[in-house]
């Protein structure tokens, strides 16, 4: 969790299912969507959805892997580019 006013990280509130950089993330209705990234070795097509205090789980995949891509949400969506 990161504290926006004082600029540092409070406490870890979930662990994703496989570490990753390069990824996209947006928030809708309280649930954090991570779209995407990269191991380190591969690019991934995963979208893992979680809320603080609950276990992240995949619900979807890309038609293709997707790195450095950027997120939004609109509406009750997110909106994914890259």
């Amino acid at each position: 969790m990161l504290d926006v006013r004082r600029g540092t990280a409070t406490r870890q509130v979930a662990r994703l299912p496989i570490g990753a950089s390069d990824v996209a993330a947006s928030v809708v209705g309280g649930v954090a969507y991570v779209i995407g990234g990269y191991t380190g070795t591969a690019p991934l097509r995963s979208i893992v959805a979680f809320r603080p205090g609950q276990r992240p789980r995949m619900v979807a995949r890309l038609p293709q892997p997707l790195r450095y891509a950027a997120a939004a949400r609109v509406g009750s969506s997110v909106l994914v580019a890259g």
